[in-house]
């Protein structure tokens, strides 16, 4: 067992770090989910243009307020699930301390497809849907902009989960070190 590892300077340290990296990525994801809900909901008003035809007007309003929901609910998970671990007064700087900060991250990086993905597929597929039921729609186009989605969703997971791997990694090696 390395002495060093668990001082409480070091702990302080590692417990800093991770509390600055998850802060710094959660206000880069309350920002981006605002330019969601914004960009969706000025669509949902017909900003950006409207759709002739009724259906694909409903289907128009309904996946932009639905993408704005999705957007809303990401931003609260995130604060519920993965926002920075609070201080404790007296528990900075130990050991359990900073494990739970490492765990409470890992699940939250592990069910990231639940409540971040998740959200905003009604919306993708509300919005998909109205696209491919008009007949003008180019549809070559359509099936384009739905692959990028899907790689963009699908990389997001995967980056997720390779983080939750490193953390998990991490909370390994201390425990292994406590022992």
């Amino acid at each position: 067992m390395q002495a060093t590892s668990f001082s409480p300077e070091y702990l302080e340290r590692q417990s800093d770090c991770l509390t600055r990296a998850v802060r710094r990525r959660n206000r880069i994801e309350y920002a981006a989910a605002g330019l969601v809900a914004a960009f969706f909901g000025l669509n949902a008003l017909g900003l950006f243009g409207m759709p002739e035809g009724s259906a694909q007007a409903f289907t128009h309003v309904a996946g932009s307020l639905l993408m704005v929901a999705g957007a809303a609910v990401v931003a609260w998970q995130l604060h519920v699930r993965a926002s920075a671990t609070p201080a404790n007064p007296g528990a900075t700087g130990t050991f359990s301390y900073h494990m739970a900060a490492l765990k409470r991250q890992r699940d939250a990086l592990r069910a990231v497809w639940l409540w971040y993905v998740g959200p905003l597929i009604p919306g993708f597929a509300v919005l998909f849907a109205g696209a491919w039921l008009n007949p003008a729609a180019d549809k070559g186009v359509l099936a384009l902009i739905q692959a990028i989605i899907v790689l963009v969703l699908a990389g997001v997971l995967w980056l997720n989960r390779r983080a939750a791997a490193r953390m998990q990694r991490e909370i390994d090696r201390l425990e292994s070190e406590r022992e």
